[in-house]
């Protein structure tokens, strides 16, 4: 269910991938402090994870506080352990 163009591996989202990989259903604010990506950045890129496919989320505090927790999809946890660079001769 992926929509768009193919998501970028930025240092960023390498770092948002890491955190939910290493501990699914996070919600954003720990993924903010964990994975020191501010805010402005982390929502987006969540979003595209989710949009894409990546990521999936789920609500949680009956009623208050609220918080959005994510965690990857198997297709998610393919890209987080996708290495940085393809070995030379491969694209």
């Amino acid at each position: 269910m992926t929509a768009g163009p193919p998501i970028r591996l930025t240092p960023k989202t390498r770092a948002v991938l890491a955190e939910l990989l290493a501990e699914p259903g996070l919600h954003g604010y720990e993924v903010h402090k964990r994975a020191h990506v501010g805010l402005g950045s982390l929502y987006p890129i969540l979003g595209r994870l989710e949009t894409r496919g990546y990521a999936t989320s789920w609500w949680v505090g009956d009623p208050h506080p609220r918080r959005r927790c994510y965690a990857l999809t198997p297709a998610g946890e393919a890209l987080a352990q996708q290495p940085r660079h393809a070995p030379k001769g491969q694209a």
